[in-house]
């Protein structure tokens, strides 16, 4: 292998913190508006939807909880949106909220050692700045955002984005993600390798058909390195 393209959030760092919060804002709203909810409610009905491959969660869950209100459900996502990246723009919640798995800046320092390194993301440009208060900026020589790239997952233009911007042909390259539906299944269409990270809440989803199936599965993001090793990609 050649590169590597990695998802960011759920795959570098824990995002299910900032998920959290992010759903506790919405519910606050969602009852002022008159659509009482709680936290409990909307943690609940994320487990039917990751199970049907739902592509955006939170998007889904405020669309259901405003009773299909599709205006009211834009302006609250707006709003809960707004307030957690002013919460991000603290240190200490951006540490909290987005805490980096155990190990990530030494795995992405061994890759580097012998992988063009890419990131594939449903995040915008307003991640950039994250990246550079994590110490993770650099390591990527493309960053393939949603809003720059023009494509959301899990559309596999956006893999075929990152792979025009470096230059590199599908089966020269592998794909790490811990979602199914959004990093595994595009890549595979593409004939990526795939690395599945499964952990929580996307670990308890399943492969629907063959294109589903990674060719690496692991539990922690430190085990990168030596199962890429196992296959002969690093």
């Amino acid at each position: 292998m050649r590169c590597a393209l990695l998802d960011l959030g759920g795959t570098l760092w824990d995002d299910y913190p900032a998920e959290l919060e992010y759903w506790r804002i919405c519910c606050e709203q969602l009852t002022d508006a008159g659509h009482p909810c709680t936290l409990d409610q909307f943690t609940a009905a994320s487990t039917e939807l990751i199970l049907r491959y739902c592509p955006s969660l939170s998007r889904a869950l405020v669309w259901q909880f405003s009773g299909q209100d599709a205006r009211l459900a834009a302006r609250i996502r707006r709003a809960a949106s707004e307030r957690i990246w002013e919460l991000l723009e603290d240190d200490e919640q951006l540490a909290k909220l987005c805490p980096l798995w155990p190990g990530v800046l030494d795995v992405l320092s061994e890759l580097q050692g012998s992988l063009r390194l890419a990131a594939v993301s449903m995040h915008g440009s307003r991640v950039r700045p994250l990246l550079q208060r994590m110490g993770l900026h650099e390591a990527f020589e493309v960053l393939a955002l949603c809003d720059e790239a023009g494509f959301h997952k899990p559309d596999p233009r956006i893999v075929q984005y990152a792979l025009q911007q470096l230059g590199e042909l599908p089966h020269h390259c592998l794909m790490v993600g811990d979602r199914i539906d959004n990093d595994i299944w595009p890549a595979n269409c593409l004939g990526l390798g795939t690395v599945w990270l499964q952990v929580a809440p996307y670990n308890i989803q399943e492969p629907r058909y063959e294109l589903d199936v990674p060719d690496i599965r692991i539990g922690e993001l430190r085990q990168l390195p030596a199962a890429l090793r196992s296959r002969g990609w690093l």
